[in-house]
């Protein structure tokens, strides 16, 4: 009943619910979660412990040739297919530096693979809104896509933050981050952002690692 209500209210096109720690998938419990005639659906195997990956989607937005397609292609096949953007998600397993892991750590080669996959494919990290981290042990984009939002929501039963992919078009925008004057009186202001600045290092890309940069800024700012 709580994924039933969290899915209504999230209102999304497409969905995709992993370690649901279930052996199989119905179309009563389909239909039961989504709520709509509309909805198609594909169970996918995970290894592990984890359970069925399920991902539903609304067939009015898209077809389920498309979403197979989507689902079971190479990814180095995917640009040869389709000339739209595309995006790619999932559970990794891992970061891109160990600023991202609420225990820090060590840069490893892991962290090196895992960045090099990202720019060798031409991806964009996007920038993650209203959290730090996406898991719980229970203790800016590219201007190419102005429009595009990464935000994390309240963690209901999973030890994960669900995510949601906001293309834009389909809810009232957020309100944007804008600078206050009155911070440039506050004593040494352009030194605590030097400082800010400074404060942490990433590796990746020119433009993911001024993304990381001023999502800290940010956040620092803010407080």
């Amino acid at each position: 009943m709580v994924v039933k209500v969290a899915l209504k209210k999230w209102n999304a096109h497409i969905i995709c619910l992993q370690e649901t720690k279930l052996a199989s998938i119905s179309v009563d419990m389909v239909r039961s979660l989504w709520g709509s005639k509309c909805v198609d659906w594909e169970a996918l195997n995970a290894y592990g412990t984890s359970g069925i990956i399920l991902i539903m989607w609304d067939r009015r937005w898209t077809s389920r040739t498309n979403m197979e397609r989507a689902i079971l292609i190479e990814l180095s096949y995917i640009k040869e297919l389709w000339s739209l953007p595309w995006c790619l998600g999932g559970d990794f397993n891992s970061v891109r530096s160990p600023f991202e892991r609420s225990t820090g750590g060590r840069w490893s080669s892991e962290i090196t693979q895992f960045s090099n996959f990202i720019d060798g494919n031409l991806l964009i990290d996007l920038p993650l809104e209203g959290a730090t981290f996406t898991w719980s042990s229970g203790k800016d984009p590219e201007e190419k896509f102005p429009d595009v939002t990464q935000s994390a929501l309240v963690r209901v039963m999973s030890d994960h933050v669900p995510l949601v992919l906001d293309c834009g078009g389909m809810r009232s925008r957020r309100t944007p981050f804008r600078f206050e004057n009155m911070w440039l009186r506050v004593e040494d202001f352009q030194g605590k952002v030097q400082s800010w600045w400074e404060a942490t290092t990433f590796t990746g890309s020119t433009s993911y690692v001024l993304a990381k940069k001023f999502q800290i800024l940010k956040s620092e700012l803010k407080k």
